[in-house]
Parts: structure tokens; C-alpha cells; sequence
């Protein structure tokens, strides 16, 4: 049974024809720490993870001890056994980026002596050596996801930046879209068949674009600024099959045009929450967590149904998308077929570590 203390205020949901739902505000007692298990604990706190994926019951996540090359690409049962190292890279080699696709891993690596110029490699989640995909290399590039025999990177450039596609089966690069004078694109994330990010120019304000996959060179189509600053800024931007989603406190949807404006959650600022994962149209919430209290993490979908407990976290460890800088609205979860995983930093007194920890979905 969900049990709620604290304050007697709700929080207010709106559905898309506006009638409102009220949810009751308070701290659930129990039921999310409960179904919070650790996968790894005691991590070293001074190291560098990141590419936090799954693969059927195996969880893959690429580190780096201290910050320092090597880079590892290390494979750990759910339940936390059988932890193994797939993949070293060579000692000066870094891995830039890691994702899953079906039973295979892909990721960029450093070719050379030359740590911002890349290759795309593919490992399989079984083990083995990774093989390059293709010759091409690119500078200043991040693997943004890999989507049916394809995957598609952002290359940055000093007059913009241009996202390009992989066929897997003739290895060749395509570019599908290119960008001048928009700002430096950031969350980017595909989602049936379309490329959306957001970007600010100098002193401009951040706006979210899309622009098609299949595409050719293409000019990405300006969505505005969707919601505002405190929208798009604050917690980050997530795209599900039919909605814009965006916020912190205050989360909203909008259709894929940026219009059609719903709101999920209002803000209440004892539980400052935001988007953390997507799956289909379920989002997963989470508190700002300090590391060393136990905050919520809930699920709602874009339907503004109630708010479920899913677990505890402490502090969410950033994404690190190309191995190198923190993204302050992405943080380390993914999903498997019925669980969520992540990263978190936990704090004990003067103790700091890492801990990988997971729960139903």
C-alpha cells in the first residue's frame, strides 16, 4: 500500500482536453527505496563513466580510471555478477562516445595519437575484438544513436556543425543536415525518422530544430523556443513518439510542432523534479538529489496520468556523451525490457562513490 506524509497540498495534472487531475503531494513512504537494488557498489568516485547501456540481462558501460586513458568498455550481469572487461583501448586511444544496438555495441574511438579524430567501431555484446566501420574519420564528433543498420553522428566545426548517417552495409557517411549561425547543437536525440536538438547563437536564446534522417544536406526547421527559457533551458529537452517534453518543476508537452502546450507536473519546490529517461510515452522523473539523501524517482506518461514511485537515487551522474564533458540536463540512465538503470554519486560522511543501481520500470 502507497502511503503519503508531509504536506496535504496536490500537485495538478491537465490532460490534453484540459480537465484537470489532482494528485496528492508528499513524501512516499516504503514503497520506492524497496525496489531500488544495487548492481555495483563502492565505485571509485574520481573516475570518468559513461555509455550506460543494455543488452538482454547484461548492463555495458565505457569508464575511464581517474579521468586518465585507458578507456574500458566493461559488461556486468544484472544482478551484478560476472563483472568483466570487454574491451581496453589502446593507452592512448580514448572511446568518445558508446551506445547498444540489438546484440552489438558501437562507439568512436581516437585513431592515432590524435584523441579528437575518430573512427566508428562496432563490439560485439558477447566479446571479441571490435572492428572500424568504414575509413571514414571524422574530428569533433559525437555518436548522437544508431537506428536500424545506420548510425548517425554530429561533427562539430568551427563555423557550425553538420550530422551525418552511416550505412552500415555499404560503409559509407552521408550528410543529412548541416548548421551555420544557429549556436553549437546540444541534446540531440533521434525519434521516428526525425533529428531533433536545440541551440542558442552568441547571446541568442536556445531554440529546438528538427530536420528528417533521410534527408540530404538539409537546413533543420526552426520549432521556436517551445515553452520559453525555463522550458527548454532548465531541464533539458526529450522527444517521445508524440510529444516535445521540457522543463524543471514545471514539466510540459507540446505536439511535434511546438504547439498544443499540456502541462504534466507543476512545480513544487520540495520536490524539484525532471525528465531523466523516455520509453514510448512514458517518462521517468527524478528529484535534484544532493548524494547524500534518498530522493524520488517516479514514472508518469504524456497522457498526465498519476505520478508512480519507481525507486530512490542520490545525485544522477552526468552524461559524458563524448567521454570528455559533462551534460548538465543529461544524466546516466537507460532501460532494459523491464528495468531502469543508473549511475549515482553517493555521499557518506567525508566518503564518495558510485554506485550502478537499478528497479523495475
Amino acid at each position: 500500500m502507497r502511503t503519503w506524509s508531509g504536506l496535504s497540498s496536490v500537485l495538478l495534472f491537465f490532460v490534453a482536453c484540459g480537465t484537470p487531475k489532482m494528485i496528492p503531494v508528499g513524501t512516499l513512504v516504503d514503497a520506492p527505496c524497496s525496489q531500488s537494488s544495487v548492481v555495483l557498489d563502492g565505485l571509485n568516485n574520481s573516475s570518468v563513466y559513461f555509455g550506460l547501456s543494455t543488452v538482454g540481462d547484461d548492463v555495458f558501460f565505457a569508464w575511464r580510471q581517474n579521468g586518465a586513458p585507458p578507456s574500458k568498455i566493461d559488461r556486468v550481469h544484472r544482478n551484478g555478477s560476472r563483472r568483466t572487461t570487454l574491451y581496453t583501448s589502446p593507452d592512448d586511444q580514448l572511446i568518445h562516445s558508446l551506445t547498444a544496438s540489438g546484440n552489438d555495441l558501437y562507439f568512436l574511438q581516437a585513431i592515432g595519437n590524435a584523441p579528437a579524430t575518430v573512427g566508428l567501431f562496432r563490439i560485439a555484446a558477447s566479446g571479441g575484438a571490435p572492428t572500424q566501420i568504414g575509413s571514414t574519420e571524422w574530428t569533433g564528433a559525437k555518436l548522437v544513436a544508431v537506428v536500424s543498420g545506420r548510425a548517425y553522428l554530429r561533427v562539430t566545426q568551427d563555423q557550425g556543425a553538420q550530422y551525418e548517417r552511416v550505412d552500415f552495409a555499404r560503409e559509407t557517411s552521408t550528410i543529412f543536415a548541416k548548421i551555420a549561425g544557429v549556436g553549437t547543437p546540444i541534446e540531440d536525440q533521434i525519434v521516428g525518422g526525425e533529428l531533433y536538438f536545440a541551440a542558442a547563437p552568441a547571446g541568442g536564446s536556445l531554440n529546438l530544430y528538427h530536420v528528417s534522417t533521410s534527408a540530404a544536406e538539409a537546413t533543420p526547421v526552426s520549432l521556436g523556443t517551445v515553452g520559453g527559457q525555463d522550458c527548454l533551458a532548465a531541464g533539458g529537452t526529450f522527444v517521445t513518439p508524440s510529444k516535445l517534453v521540457c522543463g524543471l518543476g514545471d514539466i510540459e508537452a507540446f505536439d511535434h510542432h511546438g504547439v498544443m502546450p499540456q502541462t504534466l507536473l507543476e512545480k513544487n519546490l520540495l520536490h524539484l523534479r525532471s525528465v531523466v529517461a523516455t520509453d514510448g510515452e512514458n517518462l521517468y522523473v527524478a528529484e535534484r538529489g544532493d548524494g547524500r539523501n534518498d530522493v524520488g524517482l517516479s514514472r508518469i506518461d504524456t497522457s498526465a496520468s498519476d505520478l508512480n514511485p519507481v525507486g530512490c537515487v542520490r545525485r544522477l551522474l552526468s552524461q559524458y556523451d563524448d567521454g570528455l564533458h559533462p551534460d548538465p540536463n543529461r544524466v546516466q540512465v537507460t532501460l532494459s525490457a523491464t528495468e531502469i538503470f543508473w549511475f549515482e554519486q553517493r555521499i557518506d560522511g567525508r566518503n564518495m562513490s558510485v554506485s550502478l543501481r537499478r528497479a523495475p520500470k
